[in-house]
């Protein structure tokens, strides 16, 4: 079985959950979207502050910098929330199915392995793959997200900068 089989197997116990798992994917893009305000807003501090010297931007910056922070710090409650919630329900499940497996399995199974040879397997193993079901797709998801908003960060200010040229970037616009 290969690595894909697997997991599109481990995400059909997902699939019960799917409103909340969405849900902190919708959580991990307003994180990764809340990075990169971060970063855009960075240029006016910069700018605006320690070069134009504008002293009425000292007092709006730092609460829109509060403002998405305590924005950016929701969502990642919800992401880390609902990823838990998810992962936890996913191995409750599985444990559930591996228990009834055990108990319809001949007395001659039960004879060669011993039961904390057993019970470490249903513990560990099952919590390493509910790992791969929420955390591991939530990081990829939020983090190539979040690497998109810094690329468009970066895009938009060497385009107010004049550094690309109007037409190289139509879709920029």
């Amino acid at each position: 079985m290969s690595g894909l089989e697997r997991f599109k197997r481990l995400m059909q116990y997902v699939r019960p959950y799917r409103v909340r798992f969405a849900s902190g994917f919708v959580c991990s893009g307003l994180v990764a979207l809340s990075t990169g305000v971060y970063a855009w807003l960075a240029r006016p501090v910069l700018d605006g502050i320690f070069i134009e010297k504008n002293e009425r931007l000292l007092l709006v910056l730092p609460l829109a910098l509060l403002g998405v922070a305590a924005v950016k710090a929701v969502f990642s409650y919800g992401v880390n929330y609902l990823m838990a919630y998810v992962g936890n329900q996913v191995v409750a499940d599985i444990r559930q199915e591996l228990f009834q497996r055990l108990m319809r399995l001949p007395v001659g199974f039960h004879d060669s392995n011993t039961s904390g040879r057993l019970v470490s397997r249903v513990v560990n193993d099952v919590g390493l793959m509910a790992n791969a079901a929420s955390n591991v797709v939530k990081d990829i998801f939020q983090n190539g997200l979040t690497f998109l908003a810094m690329v468009g960060v970066i895009l938009g200010i060497l385009k107010m900068a004049g550094r690309i040229p109007h037409g190289a970037t139509g879709w920029l616009a």
